[in-house]
């Protein structure tokens, strides 16, 4: 417990027969940068723990009930998030209750605040202890927290550091896009601030890679920057979304090859090139072409 959850503060609140103990189960190896741990509750606890300094922990319940208070507030959610800057805590868990708890390195926290912030955070992100499952997004952050810990469980997460690593970054910087903090205001201006380099990086990235299934989170994760501010960044920047400016390079690719065709230098068919690009729906892709180059494309490979 000392260990786990920085707490040397542990009460049987209503003690119950020999065999009910307190189980902390640890998932995978626990070598990155976030712990899984499965904690089965026989009997009623109470726990305090001590300033949780150099970690954040998140409790996801899977059975039972029970409550915890922050700086002597009652938190409203089931899932719950711990800290750094939080100075008293208290968790009440009944009888047969089990979680899942996610345990956060307090430098990988502030690794990804430093990326984010482009400077030294200067002090912990303190997030806030209630984790809304009723928010779409923090739900889908939630989900893949219990994947992690599912796949950490099957030992797969073991079988491969590398991939352990990628999924850990995933979940440790969604989680400043799915829980209120207090740098949300300097990360707007930040981002504010540098949106043109992200912007172009982003450009740059679609040009190299429009061949290959990306996704806006793709491009978002090679910009350096959120999805929602890479969308905000092309709608000010470029007057569209990221998917749309990704479709007007695969269709400038469709028109170059279709000259290609036309003036014998390569072999194929608007349907070949077509598909080869990305748009599957001939219609659908006949009528962008003729929105953006004034003809069907039928006409330009003629016409080379």
């Amino acid at each position: 417990m000392s260990t786990r959850f920085g707490s040397r503060v542990l009460h049987a609140v209503k003690p119950g027969p020999d065999h009910e103990v307190l189980r902390i189960t640890q998932l995978g190896s626990g070598a990155g940068d976030v712990t899984m741990l499965d904690v089965e509750c026989g009997p009623a606890i109470l726990v305090r723990p001590d300033v949780l300094d150099d970690r954040y922990l998140l409790s996801i319940p899977l059975a039972g009930t029970g409550w915890t208070e922050v700086d002597g507030e009652q938190v409203g959610t089931r899932d719950v998030l711990l800290g750094p800057a939080q100075t008293k805590v208290s968790i009440s868990r009944n009888g047969g209750n089990r979680a899942l708890v996610l345990h956060f390195t307090r430098e990988a926290i502030d690794a990804a605040a430093a990326d984010r912030l482009g400077h030294e955070p200067g002090g912990p992100t303190r997030f806030s202890p209630a984790v809304r499952s009723d928010n779409a997004r923090t739900a889908a952050w939630l989900e893949l927290a219990r994947t992690l810990a599912e796949t950490a469980r099957r030992g797969l997460l073991d079988d491969s550091p590398l991939g352990r690593h990628h999924l850990e970054q995933l979940l440790i910087h969604g989680l400043f896009e799915a829980q209120p903090h207090t740098f949300h205001d300097a990360l707007e201006r930040h981002e504010a601030a540098s949106m043109p380099a992200v912007v172009r990086r982003a450009v740059s990235f679609c040009e190299e890679n429009a061949s290959e299934p990306i996704t806006v989170s793709d491009m978002a994760k090679a910009a350096g920057t959120s999805v929602r501010a890479l969308q905000r960044g092309f709608r000010t920047q470029l007057g569209t979304s990221p998917l749309g400016h990704l479709r007007q390079v695969r269709l400038a690719r469709v028109h170059e090859d279709l000259r290609a065709i036309g003036q014998g230098d390569q072999p194929g068919t608007v349907t070949e090139v077509a598909l080869r690009w990305g748009f599957p729906h001939l219609g659908r892709f006949s009528q962008l072409y003729r929105e953006t180059y004034g003809e069907p494309p039928s006409h330009t490979l003629r016409s080379a």
